[in-house]
């Protein structure tokens, strides 16, 4: 599993991205909303996924120049709890995830 920060996300090579995504999030990155085709947008919008820990989001990125082609964004709960055990237990479950897919 390789750690990126933001850059280059649609350049990287796997069967899948995880994104974690925390609770009180507002802003979108254009360049993840125009990757899943907005799905990822939607779903925020209707409150179908809501950054609880550990919480999952399978997403198709049909192209648009990425490379993965799926996204996990997984909820990583709120911020001000985000620690490094956290950040752990998010990776892990992030990992049963994609190898059950």
């Amino acid at each position: 599993m390789q750690a990126v920060f933001f850059e280059g996300l649609g350049q990287r090579e796997g069967d899948a991205l995880v994104l974690t995504w925390f609770e009180e999030e507002t802003v979108l990155r254009p360049d993840v909303s125009e990757a899943t085709g907005g799905a990822l947008a939607a779903s925020l919008a209707a409150r179908e996924f809501r950054g609880k820990p550990y919480e999952a989001l399978w997403l198709p990125v049909p192209g648009n120049g990425w490379m993965a082609r799926r996204l996990l964004v997984i909820g990583g709960g709120r911020r001000q709890d985000y620690n490094p055990e956290r950040a752990r237990r998010v990776a892990f479950a992030a990992g049963l995830m994609a190898r059950q897919r």
